[in-house]
């Protein structure tokens, strides 16, 4: 299957599926896939995709789709709660 054929039905399915608590399902679904995927990378490579990734390239993909808002909760960086 090309990437295409997989990124196509890939949307396909999350089209048609009702998630319990959309958006927060998908998310952790989409968690468990990309660490599935960057663990079968081998070690020096998954290493340089941890990098890319901490250093925004997923922030890049969110910003690509048009229908996305604006979190209203305040960013943080420290794992606490903000207040």
């Amino acid at each position: 299957m090309t990437y295409d054929d997989f990124h196509a039905t890939l949307f396909d399915l999350i089209q048609v599926t009702t998630f319990n608590r959309a958006p927060d399902d998908l998310i952790r679904s989409a968690q468990t896939m990309l660490a599935l995927a960057v663990s079968l990378l081998p070690p020096d490579e998954r290493q340089q995709e941890l990098q890319r990734i901490e250093g925004g390239a997923l922030r890049q993909h969110v910003a690509r789709f048009p229908g996305r808002q604006a979190s209203p909760y305040p960013r943080v960086t420290n794992g606490h709660v903000a207040h």
